[in-house]
């Protein structure tokens, strides 16, 4: 192994540990009364001595329990914990505890570890927004949250709208047939937790909505100022008559002869009222 790799490892496994720190939200209040939902299965740490820790910036507290769901985006939780990080800043008695599902988790983070719950963990998004808001726990009762890290940038909703912009700027169908394909894979998903699944919609609107204006350069630069979601600019050659062409999908609008039409052109593009 050469030097390049080992260094490559250490600061991954750093980079790790300090992203699961950040991955805990964090609630403001603890002790509510106790409910009938449980977690699951639960990996408890003894409590071992810091390191590296200066105390004017110690935590407030060593011991928090964390939730998390036995899925990818758990794994920056349980290196933290496996290889002592929450221990090297601090948090000598750390517990994570598995949970049986999403609404598992928001229930207990309502209870809080003093009442047997958790204090915090790995979320589903956007659901630490709906609990501060009180749109998804018992009551409506608001519990604040703290986004300390998001590790997940919603990918697949991001590739599949850049799918459809490469249809649109290389003509080629078959992007397009991928982009549906990947957003029938996800419709279950998509109707059962919409809350959770914004880029996916987004991704959706591109398809249904996806627009291609071709123009000139002396256009581009005021069209880029707008704000056009589903749209995509190319320079082109158009008609010697014309300032541009709007088209979406396989169907393109007769050639603007003007800014202003061109303007209204892409203001009926935008409809999204069907």
């Amino acid at each position: 192994m050469n030097e390049f790799t080992k260094q490559s490892r250490r600061k991954f496994l750093l980079t790790a540990g300090a992203s699961a720190l950040g991955s805990v939200f964090l609630k403001g209040c603890l002790g509510n009364p106790p409910g009938t939902t449980g977690s699951g299965s639960t990996n408890q740490v003894q409590p071992v001595a810091a390191t590296n820790t200066n105390p004017a910036q110690a935590p407030e507290t060593p011991r928090i329990k964390l939730g998390y769901i036995p899925i990818v985006e758990a794994a920056p939780l349980i290196v933290a914990q496996e290889k002592g990080f929450f221990a090297k800043y601090g948090m000598t008695e750390v517990e994570i505890s598995k949970q049986a599902n999403w609404g598992a988790a928001r229930d207990n983070v309502e209870i809080g570890s003093a009442g047997g719950g958790i204090d915090g963990g790995q979320w589903q998004m956007p659901m630490p927004y709906l609990i501060s808001e009180g749109r998804i726990t018992k009551g409506n009762v608001r519990i604040p949250m703290y986004v300390l890290c998001q590790l997940n940038t919603q990918g697949n909703g991001i590739a599949i709208a850049n799918l459809v912009r490469l249809a649109l700027l290389t003509e080629d169908l078959s992007y397009l047939d991928r982009a549906e394909q990947a957003l029938q894979a996800f419709s279950s998903i998509m109707h059962a937790a919409p809350q959770a699944s914004p880029s996916l919609f987004t991704a959706l609107d591109w398809y249904r909505n996806c627009t291609k204006v071709c123009t000139s350069s002396e256009l581009l630069a005021s069209l880029q100022t707008q704000y056009l979601p589903a749209c995509v600019f190319t320079l082109a050659t158009v008609p010697p008559t014309a300032v541009g062409l709007v088209c979406q999908g396989l169907s393109c609008l007769a050639p603007a002869s003007t800014s202003e039409q061109l303007q209204q052109q892409l203001q009926q593009s935008q409809n999204r009222d069907e």
